[in-house]
């Protein structure tokens, strides 16, 4: 017979060791915004690369984004082939609007403007944040598109 010192190992590791491992696995892959640059608010993240029409997350490097990268989740809507176009401070793709950049941020400090007009080049795609204060490509330019992990909508 097992003493009670080695039954409570046992239970420990019996229902510890996969109640750890679920929670770290639901922790690497929960996504949680809080920006209101896109429309949900709670993902999960896979494995795969981003897709057209996708919600993604990828590293920004970007001096209004602070010192450091930052993971930043947005959809990925104008791709390889398509036709970007800008008149004045409005972006399409394909003739869609992506969204007119503003010149100032919230504080009054100035934005950069992305200006390209043009066929979005081979493994890029268009960043896009709903919310008209979204800082997307409008300020920043396309994603690479290899370095982005697809997000699923739950929430």
């Amino acid at each position: 017979m097992l003493n009670n010192k080695v039954k409570n190992v046992l239970l420990t590791l019996l229902v510890g060791a996969p109640l750890a491992f679920a929670i770290s696995f639901v922790s690497d892959h929960l996504n949680i915004t809080v920006s209101e640059s896109v429309d949900h608010r709670i993902f999960w993240e896979t494995d795969a690369i981003a897709g057209p029409g996708d919600y993604a997350t990828f590293e920004l490097s970007h001096e209004l984004a602070g010192h450091e990268p930052v993971l930043i989740s947005k959809r990925l809507m104008c791709w390889e082939g398509q036709t970007i176009t800008q008149k004045d401070l409005e972006f399409f793709c394909d003739g869609e609007s992506l969204g007119r950049a503003k010149t100032e941020t919230l504080k009054g400090d100035p934005l950069p403007l992305f200006s390209y007009s043009g066929v979005v080049p081979a493994g890029k795609a268009w960043a896009y944040g709903s919310h008209p204060d979204s800082f997307d490509s409008r300020y920043w330019g396309f994603v690479d598109v290899s370095k982005t992990k697809r997000l699923k909508a739950i929430f």
